[in-house]
């Protein structure tokens, strides 16, 4: 992949489209990877929306601090046009920066944000991360958060492992998109733990619906494994990029995606893009607690 832009031609069609994408800039090393999603995630048509925002302070740090938002907003945006996008520049300056991410959202009508999370997924940091964590909460678009392990041009494959019953179109229509540009290779991974009451060929049966979502080849895998974290891993290598959806414990304080999806994230040896359609927090929730509490009765790890 480089900085031209792509052909029409896609390998993969379909799926939601991305009018308007805001992209959350704050850290140098990895803001490059997030616009080059934005490209993969948009159409020649979308508008990408590149945002830092600073916090305010006593003027002679406040300067400082929007000399280097700025330059960093218009280097992204710059590069964003390198890959044939319209890309709008959008630096502020506000008390608090998942609100202005949020108010922004409105403003320019987002039907997507993107962000980076830097670091380990543990409890603390997604307590004191409150950028991802609120605008993950509080954004009424769809939300894709980045954990760069490596240039997403050098990916070799997409991981996404398929929970049964049940299909996210939208995070298939996400895969979709990411293969478009490349005939990049896509593993669909099931888990079978001990608890399972699948067997292996029933769930490969089952993994036939979601296979169906692709015009291009994919490969369907049903492995076992003592947990669900430990079997997807078993299947990734560090060139994978792994395109999960949130657990139903995301709307709880302790998780940022889900016990599973932090786990995973954090011990994944590959990028990993961990991505929510718009839905209602208050259902999210009620879900949420209903599995927790169906887990406690079972003892289940699914």
């Amino acid at each position: 992949m480089n900085d031209q832009p792509e052909q029409q031609e896609g390998v993969e069609t379909g799926g939601r489209r991305y009018d308007h994408v805001l992209i959350s800039v704050s850290n140098p090393r990895t803001a490059d990877q997030l616009v080059r999603l934005g490209r993969l995630l948009s159409d020649t048509s979308s508008v990408l929306h590149i945002m830092n925002v600073t916090v305010e302070a006593p003027f002679p740090q406040r300067a400082a601090s929007w000399r280097r938002s700025s330059q960093l907003v218009m280097d992204m945006t710059h590069l964003a046009s390198r890959l044939g996008r319209v890309a709008r520049p959008l630096a502020a300056t506000a008390k608090s920066i998942p609100d202005a991410i949020v108010s922004a959202l409105g403003d320019v009508e987002a039907d997507l944000v993107i962000m980076g999370w830097f670091g380990r997924v543990t409890p603390l940091a997604v307590k004191r991360s409150r950028v991802v964590n609120k605008v993950l909460h509080r954004a009424g678009c769809a939300v894709a958060v980045l954990k760069s392990r490596g240039e997403l041009e050098q990916m070799e494959r997409l991981v996404v492992p398929i929970g049964l019953p049940g299909l996210n179109e939208d995070r298939m229509a996400v895969v979709r998109r990411l293969r478009r540009q490349r005939a990049i290779p896509a593993t669909l991974v099931h888990v079978l733990t001990p608890g399972s009451d699948l067997s292996e060929q029933e769930a490969r049966g089952r993994l036939a619906e979601p296979a169906q979502c692709f015009s291009a080849p994919v490969e369907a895998r049903v492995v076992r494994a003592r947990d669900v974290v430990s079997g997807i891993l078993d299947v990734a290598e560090p060139q994978d990029l792994i395109v999960i959806g949130p657990g139903r414990e995301w709307v709880f304080s302790s998780f940022l995606f889900g016990r599973h999806a932090d786990q995973l994230t954090n011990r994944a040896p590959c990028s990993v893009l961990m991505f929510k359609s718009r839905e209602q927090k208050l259902t999210a929730w009620f879900r949420g607690l209903l599995k927790a509490l169906m887990q406690r009765l079972t003892g289940s790890e699914e």
